[in-house]
């Protein structure tokens, strides 16, 4: 693995598996950027994680390749953080709303950050929590997860992740 982002196509999968599991629909993704991720709200709405780093043209590849070879998702958030000022590499909102519209079967949407002011949006930092919230869906929390589910994941994927277990 060369960073923490090379899990996310694993973390997706292994989500989405497990709520199908569980019997809870698995069509929805939140793409989460940064330090704005929101672990309790993804679980309450039964809602795929897909972890970001930023919002640079390296993220932007990173979702579009597991977008272009996952299964479709239903619904597709987006939350991007919003540094507060346009460097090198920022991708712009529209180029992030097209891509998170053309895997979307239903509903694509940014959530948590004011596309306007973006990436010059301070508030968005307090935004992403009642964004997530707001978010379709009430499930109880599930039990926490074994080992076990992993190993059973990891058997019926079929997929090479960049990991190694155990």
């Amino acid at each position: 693995m060369a960073g923490p982002e090379d899990l996310s196509p694993f973390v997706a999968d292994f989500y989405r598996w497990w709520h199908r599991r569980r019997g809870l629909p698995a069509d929805r993704l939140v793409a989460e950027s940064y330090v704005q991720a929101d672990p309790y709200w993804v679980l309450r709405t039964a809602s795929v994680p897909f972890w970001m780093r930023f919002n640079s043209d390296n993220d932007y590849e990173e979702l579009e390749r597991y977008l272009r070879t996952a299964p479709p998702y239903r619904s597709i958030y987006l939350n991007v953080f919003s540094q507060g000022l346009w460097s090198p590499g920022v991708v712009p909102i529209p180029q992030w709303e097209e891509l998170i519209s053309r895997y979307a079967t239903d509903k694509a949407e940014i959530i948590g950050v004011d596309t306007q002011a973006y990436p010059a949006d301070a508030g968005s930092s307090l935004r992403y929590q009642p964004a997530y919230r707001a978010l379709p869906g009430r499930h109880p929390m599930p039990p926490p997860l074994t080992p076990d589910a992993i190993d059973d994941f990891l058997a019926q994927a079929g997929t090479d992740y960049l990991l190694s277990w155990r």
